[in-house]
């Protein structure tokens, strides 16, 4: 951080407490991620976008017109990493009218505070020169409240360090009891607090515990929606609150908890019980009609998996087989002899085991003056048995690209399609009609 640069209004309180009219007391910091290079600080009364605020854990005068402050924030209540770019320096005159009295900014490699991530806790302590006049109507108290104070943390090092300096061995008769039942060789244990795959340590209890309970829920559809369980009737469950649901992975059955009754205790209501997976697969196969391919006679394989080789005889799909390549054998490609000028990329297939014709083709011609029916093609090879067929076309103008609205119908042997008026009808076909 750059040197602390006092404030407008932090220099007209000055000029009170020399005057010996004001007095003038520091109370806190407050630190913003707001950046003001550029900025006139003098002229600024308030910071912006404050992301934490400590009280001052040290003050003290080093010399007739500067006083040392001490001050740290830790990352404790911080739900969001920022960057430390400001720093302000709070006073407060004798009607307690706290006002900012100096600013200090950050332009290159501000301190990073982190998100608090529920284990690791991180702090920045400041060490902050702040220029005031020699006056008797300067406090330089400290608030007791401070948590933590630099003070208490230079004691406790300085204490560590001579402790850990001298040659004495400092042990009570509790340890040395400890120690004296620790056999020669011995090493420490490290246990791990969660499942994985490739740590050779031995695991908590509790976590083997919960791990157990979520393998047995599994067991259970639709137990993803409870995130309270355990292997008997809930009781006493840490955690619950009224409202909270719960399973017992033992029977599936399910509860939730009503409030609470005499002397706090939680009152769980039965809601039902779950369906078990196992259950609800018997009930969509017969385990009658499976047969096992290890075990079946020759004389009994109607169901056997030999049903599914098309390589043995009279099996089913020896069958299926079959009748798909007398399917294949029995279509062919049809060509219309009756064909519609504009008429291009025309595909059919006759089908004579079904009688089905599949027909697909592009049209194209010229303006449209008026609604009117095209006969596009002729099928006088076969007799279509009805003149109710109706088909889809895809149709446009060819000159503005706008969808228009036309459908196919069949009228005798003639396929036939309706051309609304437009600059250049353009359509496209693919459909299906039997044949007697």
């Amino acid at each position: 951080m750059e040197n602390i640069v006092i404030t407008e209004q932090g220099k007209q309180l000055m000029s009170k407490v020399i005057s010996e009219t004001e007095s003038m007391t520091f109370t806190k910091i407050a630190v913003s991620d707001y950046d003001y290079s550029g900025i006139e600080l003098q002229n600024i009364s308030e910071l912006q976008s404050v992301k934490q605020t400590a009280i001052i854990a040290k003050i003290s005068r080093t010399d007739g017109k500067t006083v040392e402050i001490l001050a740290a924030i830790n990352n404790e209540q911080i739900p969001e990493a920022y960057y430390v770019r400001t720093l302000g320096v709070y006073v407060k005159d004798s009607s307690e009218n706290e006002i900012l009295y100096g600013i200090s900014i950050s332009r290159e490699n501000p301190d990073y505070m982190p998100a608090y991530d529920g284990k690791t806790l991180s702090g920045v302590s400041y060490r902050i020169n702040v220029t005031v006049e020699d006056s008797e109507y300067i406090t330089v108290n400290v608030n007791p409240a401070a948590v933590p104070t630099i003070m208490q943390v230079e004691d406790i090092e300085t204490a560590f360090r001579e402790h850990t300096e001298d040659k004495v061995s400092h042990i009570t008769a509790a340890d040395k009891k400890k120690l004296d039942g620790i056999e020669d060789g011995a090493n420490k244990t490290i246990v791990d607090n969660e499942l994985n795959s490739y740590s050779s340590n031995p695991v908590q209890n509790q976590v083997v515990y919960e791990e157990m309970l979520k393998r047995m829920a599994q067991k259970w559809v639709r137990s993803h929606l409870y995130t309270l369980y355990g292997i008997e009737e809930p009781s006493s469950v840490n955690g619950a609150n009224t409202g909270s649901h719960y399973l017992d992975v033992k029977t599936g059955n399910t509860y939730i908890m009503t409030g609470y009754i005499d002397r706090g205790a939680q009152a769980w209501t039965n809601t039902g019980t779950l369906q078990s997976v196992e259950e609800i697969l018997n009930s969509k196969f017969d385990k009658s009609n499976i047969a096992n391919n290890l075990v079946t006679t020759r004389e009994g394989y109607a169901l056997d998996a030999r049903q599914l080789n098309k390589s043995v005889a009279g099996s089913f799909a020896e069958s299926v087989d079959n009748s798909i390549t007398a399917l294949n054998n029995a279509l062919t490609p049809f060509k219309f002899t009756n064909v519609a000028s504009g008429t291009q990329n025309i595909m059919a297939f006759y089908n004579s085991i079904t009688k089905m014709m599949f027909v697909s083709f592009n049209y194209n011609i010229a303006r449209v003056n008026e609604p009117t029916s095209l006969v596009i093609l002729n099928d006088n090879a076969h007799t279509i048995d009805t003149d109710k067929y109706r088909f889809p076309v895809s149709a446009w103008d060819g000159t503005t690209g706008n969808i228009v609205l036309s459908y196919g119908y069949v009228s005798g042997q003639n396929i036939c399609i309706y051309a609304p008026p437009c600059n250049e009808f353009n359509a496209y076909a693919a459909f299906f009609y039997h044949c007697k």
